[in-house]
């Protein structure tokens, strides 16, 4: 649970927003609001995945790889102009971080322009840590993992040969990005 004064949360499955608690039913996904008391429980939006991010009074989600923005009351929903083969990746602060087939992008949610950030590989799986974006691609021979940093905008790429034992992958995936990181 994430609660603080601050205008803006990101990759969030709950956060406390003015009156309010947010948060995303893990069951179905969809995501809610309720008085910090408990009470006037409300759906606020249909998601298909279990984070969002509130941003400039909106609340950012993504559904059917398409990425939608709502009013905290849940009304005026917004698609974001990208693609529809859109995977999102992340919020972070004014961004979103989305994939389409072999690239990453990130669209600026306050002028809306989007601009390619980096080739990552089909399908990848995407991760926030701080300021990094951990990417890991699916490949049957080797490991690969990519680092980019928000701030200064450098893509790092880490490779391993695998071998054939998903969690010595797991392992050598956490010590990468631990000593990338550190």
């Amino acid at each position: 649970t994430v609660s603080a004064a601050a205008k803006t949360f990101n990759n969030v499955t709950s956060a406390t927003y003015g009156n309010y608690i947010y948060y995303s039913n893990l069951d179905n996904n969809c995501i809610y609001r309720m008085t910090k008391s408990g009470k006037n429980n409300k759906k606020i939006a249909n998601s298909d995945i279990s984070y969002f991010s509130i941003y400039n009074n909106r609340i950012y989600y993504g559904k059917n790889n398409k990425i939608y923005s709502v009013k905290l009351n849940g009304k005026n929903k917004k698609k974001l102009n990208v693609p529809n083969d859109s995977k999102i990746a992340c919020f972070y602060g004014k961004y979103v971080f989305y994939s389409v087939k072999q690239n990453l992008y990130k669209k600026n949610l306050v002028n809306g322009k989007s601009k390619h950030v980096m080739n990552c590989g089909d399908y990848p799986n995407i991760f926030l840590c701080g300021e990094y974006l951990l990417i890991n691609v699916p490949n049957p021979n080797y490991l690969i993992l990519y680092t980019y940093n928000i701030k200064n905008q450098k893509a790092t790429t880490l490779t391993y040969k695998r071998i054939n034992n998903s969690d010595y992958d797991y392992y050598i995936t956490q010590a990468a990005v631990w000593w990338y990181l550190d």
